[in-house]
């Protein structure tokens, strides 16, 4: 037996009753849809020091939006076994404190049938009413109990499959923190936790800052509601000059515990080898040591960074899930160095020349470092009379950029803007001149077959025959050609739309061989 079988049970038995209805759809809505909003938020952090100033106060306030900004959100989180029975515990608890609750209003009113009524048939009538009600209530919540106390013996031991939730921040923002109405309130209280459930609030951080000399201690605690059960405490120290350092430090190790995640084996497989020697791996902006070239993060999104010496950085993002274990291969490329020389075959006096966002001084024939990268460039040059610009653009990718090399690219400048939307224009009339034609083409072809028709069965003149199938020649003729009108202009506005298209070196030779 599943432990979302027993919760099921557990509400299906609460419903048999109609005064926890109400709790059964909790219990439903809680497990059994789809994946909602996981909300997490954080209070303002405590400080102790007796060096306590202005900054280490400011530090105190930053540090829970610093922390914030770094979890990441917008994912998926397991809902672990303890949270999915706290949820039902804390469920089933506020709906047989409303059982007590009307249990005693209706004790209070039986009572009160002996000071208010006086006539003892109406009394014993009242009477007899109000003990059945009570009596109702008294079931509804010795039934709460028994399915309560089911729970609890039964969840530890049953199978159960996690269910999902999406990690959002408290109002979508980092800097909104949660702020309780007394700052007295502990954690682990009723009214915190009224104050929390009315948020919307799922987890909170909270923290303490201890300041001395420079440097400060951060102690936070992560709790999960509604009954406030704390479940990750982290301690790191830094200097008081890298905030952002050690919140990101922070983040990461919370996360685990945020995402309820399982763990993950990366395997990497580097090449060349030489860049072995000298090679650092990254994950999440963290420097991380593989053992036997193979790393255990938790699964979720990660960030890899690969790096070695001489060799031209590698940076991916994945989500490592629905795996136990995934395989890394990255070919690391040497770091290009020198120039090659970058020719026009029809330079524009007075356009300027940008590859990869930098201007060119020359006019042409630019020398260009190679730095292992794509060459992503333009052509621009100034309209005359509307102060439009018109542009080229130009690709050299890696392979084609080697020393010494002269690349020769010719591209096209134009006002692509303007192109485009005169070969739009073009379409579109032709487009109208077909569909207008249509209606006069099936029109004719109608008319003409049903006198035909009536032609052979004696009742329409040849003549008019004639005339109709003269009509109709010249109607479909008009279709087809508005019809082969429509498909140019629109094969005209396709090689437009596609000549913002960057141009490929069409030449690549050696200076000595020019």
């Amino acid at each position: 037996m599943t432990l979302e079988t027993i919760l099921k049970d557990f509400a299906s038995l609460l419903n048999k009753k109609r005064g926890i209805f109400f709790f059964s759809i909790a219990i439903n809505s809680l497990f059994f849809t789809s994946a909602k909003d996981w909300v997490l938020s954080s209070c303002e952090f405590s400080l102790s020091s007796a060096e306590a100033g202005s900054v280490e106060k400011q530090v105190a306030s930053l540090l829970p939006s610093l922390i914030l900004e770094h979890i990441i959100t917008d994912t998926d989180r397991f809902i672990p076994r303890e949270e999915a029975l706290d949820r039902a515990l804390d469920a089933s608890k506020t709906e047989r404190l409303s059982l007590f609750l009307q249990l005693s209003k209706e004790v209070k009113t039986r009572d009160s049938v002996f000071l208010i009524e006086s006539s003892s048939r109406a009394k014993k009538k009242k009477i007899s009413a109000s003990e059945k009600k009570i009596k109702e209530l008294k079931d509804e919540i010795e039934e709460n109990i028994k399915a309560e106390e089911t729970l609890i013996n039964s969840y530890s031991t049953a199978d159960y499959s996690e269910g999902m939730e999406n990690i959002v921040l408290y109002k979508n923002s980092p800097s909104s923190l949660f702020k309780a109405s007394d700052d007295k309130l502990s954690v682990d209280s009723r009214e915190f936790a009224k104050e929390i459930e009315r948020e919307g609030i799922n987890a909170l951080i909270r923290g303490s800052v201890i300041a001395f000399s420079g440097y400060i201690s951060v102690t936070v605690d992560l709790y999960t509601f509604p009954l406030a059960r704390k479940i990750a405490t982290v301690t790191d120290v830094s200097s008081i000059s890298d905030l952002t350092l050690i919140s990101r430090r922070i983040a990461f190790s919370l996360m685990p515990h945020i995402n309820n995640s399982s763990e993950v084996k990366l395997i990497f497989d580097i090449t060349p080898q030489e860049a072995m020697d000298n090679l650092h791996i990254m994950v999440d902006s963290f420097i991380t040591e593989p053992v036997d070239n193979a790393l255990n993060l938790p699964s979720g999104l990660h960030t890899l960074q690969i790096s070695s010496e001489g060799y031209i950085t590698q940076t991916v993002s994945y989500n490592f899930c629905d795996s136990k274990v995934f395989y890394v291969r990255a070919n690391l490329k040497e770091n290009a160095s020198g120039t090659f020389t970058l020719h026009i075959k029809n330079p524009i006096e007075g356009s300027g020349i940008y590859a990869s966002g930098s201007l060119l001084k020359e006019a042409n024939d630019n020398s260009i470092e190679i730095n292992g990268k794509n060459v992503l460039g333009q052509v621009v040059l100034k309209g005359d009379e509307d102060g439009s610009f018109l542009t080229g653009f130009f690709y050299i990718p890696q392979e084609k950029q080697t020393e010494d090399a002269i690349v020769s690219i010719n591209p096209k400048v134009q006002d692509r803007a303007s192109l485009i939307d005169e070969r739009r224009i073009w379409m579109y009339r032709g487009y109208t001149a077909l569909m207008l034609s249509l209606p006069f083409t099936f029109y004719s072809i109608g008319t003409f077959n049903s006198l035909y028709y009536g032609y052979r069965t004696g009742g329409v003149e040849l003549s008019d025959v004639y005339k109709w199938n003269t009509l109709r020649y010249v109607s479909a003729g008009i279709s087809v050609a508005a019809g082969g009108f429509f498909v140019f202009e629109l094969v005209r506005y396709l090689i437009a739309a596609n000549s913002v298209l960057p141009v490929s070196p069409y030449s690549v030779t050696k200076s000595d061989e020019r």
